[in-house]
């Protein structure tokens, strides 16, 4: 039987999770699923989606090479959203968070 109350019965986009948004949306008994793709094949594809190239004037590798490793790094993000530890900010861990285990198990 059709639940007549949601309006949706699939939520299927890239997105920063939000549970509560997502819940609300969906109802509280959806199954949530996710993929994860390995980093470097989510940063190779973030860089040319985002056509990083054009915008840093800089080619991939030459990109790479031009980190600064400091501990600072995971705060730079492109277009507010696009950086370091890309699948853990979109399952919405805070950047703050990226490198604090507990907050990532949670």
């Amino acid at each position: 039987m059709l639940d007549t109350g949601k309006l949706y019965d699939i939520f299927n986009l890239h997105t920063v999770w939000n549970k509560t948004a997502v819940r609300d949306l969906l109802g509280p008994d959806a199954l949530y699923i996710t993929i994860l793709r390995h980093p470097v094949d989510v940063f190779e594809s973030l860089y040319a989606y985002a056509n990083f190239q054009s915008v840093l004037k800089l080619n991939i590798h030459e990109y790479i090479k031009s980190l600064d490793m400091s501990e600072t790094l995971h705060y730079h993000r492109v277009n507010q959203y696009l950086g370091l530890n890309q699948q853990l900010y979109d399952l919405g861990v805070p950047v703050t968070d990226l490198f604090n285990e507990t907050a990532i198990q949670e």
